[in-house]
């Protein structure tokens, strides 16, 4: 992934579409959010982690990056209860987005027990939107909702 100096180097090309998993965004979300700002070509910011979790992003990361983003998919974003995620994601302010594509999958948490590090394990858990969250997206431009395969 591109870091956000080597972006800034590049950022007179014609670049007209970027994707969150080609950046190095979530070391320093604000300095892309600049950089962004000053590319006169660039008409779409994705959201997406391209199928690994290690590109996903934070809700502060997705928060600063807001005023750019064209496309959001949910899985994309890090948070492990979906109800605070929709309270969260319908109160920020994304002035070009296009298309929400809602990834309704069962996800891999971490059971942590302090006073025995030793037993820490993963375990699946289904992380799935309810109805009541659907509605809350009302206002948003949901284009996708996919379910596990």
């Amino acid at each position: 992934p591109l870091r956000a100096e080597d972006l800034e180097s590049l950022k007179y090309l014609p670049i007209q579409i970027l994707y969150t998993y080609d950046l190095e965004i979530r070391k320093k979300p604000k300095l892309f959010a600049k950089i962004f700002q000053e590319m006169a070509s660039l008409k779409e910011l994705k959201v997406c982690n391209g199928g690994y979790s290690c590109y996903d992003i934070s809700m502060a990361t997705l928060k600063i990056i807001a005023p750019f983003v064209t496309k959001i998919t949910t899985g994309a974003i890090v948070c492990p209860d979906r109800t605070e995620f929709v309270e969260q994601i319908t109160k920020i302010d994304f002035p070009k987005l296009k298309s929400v594509s809602i990834l309704d999958k069962a996800g891999r948490d971490y059971h942590y027990y302090p006073s025995h590090p030793r037993k820490n394990f993963n375990v699946n858990r289904k992380r799935r939107f309810t109805l009541e969250d659907l509605q809350l997206m009302n206002d948003m431009p949901v284009t996708v909702i996919r379910s596990p395969e």
